[in-house]
């Protein structure tokens, strides 16, 4: 995410809302349990699919020469600790997704070789 974004759209804001929760790892469930939304709605956001409240906020303060800005906060000593345990915990997942499919591939090449001498097909 970019360290500051100035709003101009709901779908900016849905894009910038939808890329830091990936960015943390978060499910759309998580994040709506937490804020204490429902999933429906945050997605509905994400997509910039929301009321014409918030366009009409935002045209409001474009008139008024002002800009929102979306911008990382600190997080606490426990976020930062879940949002790195989420990382390390994709990166293994990674791992061994990759592993997985070097061993296929390793199966079907062996299942594929004739034995010595013998012609294939």
């Amino acid at each position: 995410m970019r360290r500051h974004s100035q709003l101009r759209s709901p779908g900016q804001i849905g894009r910038i809302l939808r890329e830091r929760r990936a960015e943390l790892g978060f499910s759309q469930d998580e994040v709506a349990r937490r804020a204490g939304v429902s999933r429906p709605w945050l997605s509905a956001v994400e997509n910039g699919k929301t009321s014409s409240q918030i366009n009409e906020l935002l045209r409001l303060a474009h008139a008024l020469g002002l800009a929102w800005e979306l911008a990382p906060r600190r997080m606490t000593s426990i976020e930062q600790a879940e949002a790195q345990r989420r990382a390390a915990f994709a990166q293994a997942g990674a791992a061994v997704a990759k592993k997985t499919r070097s061993r296929r591939r390793q199966r079907r090449s062996e299942q594929y070789t004739a034995p010595e001498g013998m012609p294939i097909g």
